[in-house]
């Protein structure tokens, strides 16, 4: 299924959960040859259940595209404490190997202008085959505690053992994304994790693919980083 979205602010959050197939991904993408859509989430909209902090853009499904908007989280002062990023993906209950895994997998962002979200910008764990080309990521992760960044894949899982990059990240610009509030959060496994400084806000990053925080079953897939250019941000 193809869903084109005309031009305009639309204040929600859109969460991709029904999967594509090999060869025809589940796609929202912006109509060819017009403006951009935006799409806008804030305190008022975001679901206080949602693992993801409510993400404006959630995938929790396989073979999804997300292509040619402009994505935004608006933080608030007077709820510093509910935040959240523009693009997340994760959490998806697919079957990996036989076995009910939540892993995400086979999920394309292209040509997104991802901007001034709180948490991160483009922000995807357990998951495998991901591609994100192409996208502009700037002004995120300057208010929320949880060590995020402007592009950044964690603790990823093994859809399979197929050679060849499972993850290619190429051709994106991400700048001024910093952490400007130190580390308070609690990890899956109940570790809560505090901090004098900060840490994070990179321009790019892979993290904790050995899983060292969740199962400890390490990521054994390559990663290509290629042609990407980042500068003015955070990190440790």
């Amino acid at each position: 299924d193809v869903i084109m979205v005309i031009p305009g602010t639309y204040h929600e959050t859109v969460r991709l959960s029904v999967s594509g197939t090999p060869t025809g991904y589940t796609t929202l993408m912006a109509m060819p040859g017009q403006a951009r859509p935006a799409i806008v989430s804030n305190p008022t909209i975001y679901s206080p259940g949602d693992p993801q902090f409510g993400n404006t853009i959630s995938i929790r499904g396989n073979y999804i595209r997300v292509s040619g908007f402009d994505v935004t989280w608006q933080y608030d002062p007077s709820t510093p404490d509910v935040y959240g990023s523009a693009i997340g993906a994760c959490c998806g209950n697919a079957p990996v190997n036989g076995v009910n895994q939540p892993t995400v997998h086979h999920v394309f962002i292209d040509n997104n202008v991802v901007h001034d979200s709180p948490s991160g910008g483009i922000g995807i764990n357990d998951s495998d085959y991901l591609t994100i080309i192409g996208n502009v990521v700037y002004g995120n992760a300057n208010q929320a505690p949880n060590e995020t960044s402007g592009i950044s894949v964690g603790e990823s899982i093994d859809y399979d053992d197929a050679p060849g990059f499972h993850t290619v990240i190429m051709n994106n610009i991400t700048y001024d994304n910093e952490n400007l509030v130190p580390a308070n959060y609690t990890l899956p496994n109940g570790t809560v994790v505090t901090s004098s400084c900060t840490t994070d806000g990179n321009g790019i990053i892979i993290d904790s693919n050995r899983r060292q925080d969740n199962d400890n079953v390490a990521y054994q897939s390559s990663t290509l980083i290629f042609g990407n250019l980042s500068f003015g941000n955070g990190g440790g």
